[in-house]
């Protein structure tokens, strides 16, 4: 985490938060309540990475107090240079997110940073944090004994690389990742698909947001199950936030 140092706030004073994605947002709205006001800047069906910035987003980090994001968006300074808010705070949460633990990681680390912009609202912010965290457990507890119930451990699978976190929570087991699919060689995907047929694959794993055709056409092609996992609440109708989405 990398947060630079935060001005305090009075009591009355909405912060408001622009957040590259709506996993930001999520965790930021659940922690801060009506002592926030949270943006997404990415549309939730789309990679970060590939965000085109609008001109109107500029004016939205003019009157930002701070900004949260993941560390893979690589327009993001540019955009804060580009706008009058130099000053603007910013904290990098990296790493993965779409597991209960992770995602209490994150939340523990907004909690922190909105307690030391606001400190006397502390006590508010610990209790959203740990309501939600107590959801994520409860959350997680039913999820692992579910995977226990279907035995998904004796199931193999291609992951893309950004869901195996999630793919190894529910117990699958993982023989192989790949990166984005218009950074594989024509050789690089033979090479998957002779893995799974060789390891007996019974799912290939794609994330939404990476795009979804290579994961179809490896598992028609080594007999598998073709399964996409969504990284960012709301890309999926019934995924407002990160309880629902896992």
């Amino acid at each position: 985490m990398i947060l630079s140092a935060m001005p305090t706030f009075s009591s009355a004073e909405k912060i408001k938060v622009i957040c590259t994605t709506t996993t930001m947002k999520y965790f930021v709205q659940e922690v801060g309540g009506n002592r926030v006001d949270a943006i997404a800047l990415v549309q939730p069906g789309i990679c970060p990475d590939h965000f085109d910035v609008r001109p109107s987003v500029v004016s939205e980090i003019n009157n930002a107090s701070m900004v949260v994001y993941h560390g893979i968006e690589p327009w993001l300074e540019d955009l804060i240079n580009a706008s009058e808010n130099k000053n603007v705070k910013k904290l990098l949460l990296n790493g993965p997110w779409g597991t209960p633990e992770l995602a209490k990681g994150k939340i523990n680390s907004i909690k922190d940073a909105l307690i030391e912009i606001d400190p006397k609202n502390k006590s508010f912010y610990e209790k959203n944090a740990a309501d939600i965290s107590k959801e994520l457990d409860a959350l997680n507890q039913e999820i692992k004994a579910k995977a226990t119930e279907l035995q998904t451990s004796q199931y193999k699978a291609i992951v893309m690389a950004w869901q195996k976190p999630f793919s190894e929570w529910m117990g699958l087991q993982v023989v192989q990742v790949y990166q984005p699919p218009e950074t594989l060689s024509a050789q690089d995907v033979e090479n998957l698909v002779k893995k799974g047929k060789d390891e007996g694959v019974t799912f290939v794993i794609d994330n939404l947001q990476s795009g979804t055709t290579l994961g179809g056409q490896m598992a028609e092609e080594i007999g598998g199950r073709h399964i996409v996992f969504s990284n960012f609440p709301e890309a999926i109708p019934g995924t407002d936030t990160i309880s629902e989405m896992i």
